[in-house]
């Protein structure tokens, strides 16, 4: 839809310019951040990044378990403003994949079958 057409349609909405390198940047700070869960973290691997892994096999048991950390991570980046979706999987494309396609992503481990 074009711009002028979706603020026709919903006046209220606000319209912000694509920064790619800033978006890049935040992204690179979260994952900075992100090391209090593991020290293996890094960005989806694309032009304009949205997403952020983080490998928890060797440090889940140090929050009490995969679902213990899959909730703190949770809460921990809504209270700093983050709108995110976590998923744990046994490989980081089932991860990925029940993160962006699920209608919520199943809480604790997630398993292909």
């Amino acid at each position: 839809m074009m711009l002028a057409e979706a603020l026709a349609t919903a006046p209220a909405l606000v319209h912000v310019e694509e920064d790619l390198d800033a978006d890049r940047q935040a992204l690179t700070q979260l994952a900075e951040w992100s090391l209090r869960y593991s020290p293996v973290v890094g960005l989806e691997d694309a032009v304009a990044p949205s997403s952020l892994f983080i490998d928890t096999g060797g440090s889940a048991a140090c929050f009490g378990g995969e679902e213990a950390l899959l909730q703190k991570a949770s809460t921990e980046f809504e209270a700093n403003g983050w709108v995110v979706r976590v998923a744990i999987a046994d490989t980081i494309g089932t991860a990925w994949a029940f993160a962006h396609f699920l209608p919520s992503p199943p809480v604790g481990r997630g398993e292909m079958d």
